[in-house]
């Protein structure tokens, strides 16, 4: 996941990845990875 500093970059529905992170890469404040976690009962 990404934090931007804009609510929207302006890029098309149908951009290619490579366009979309070429984009975002000059608005990124912010990153994180999400890690799932869970609990079995003993």
């Amino acid at each position: 996941m990404h934090a931007l500093d804009v609510a929207t970059i302006g890029v098309p529905a149908d951009a290619t990845p490579a366009l979309l992170g070429f984009t975002m890469a000059g608005h990124i404040v912010g990153r994180a990875v999400p890690t799932a976690t869970a609990e079995t009962a003993a």
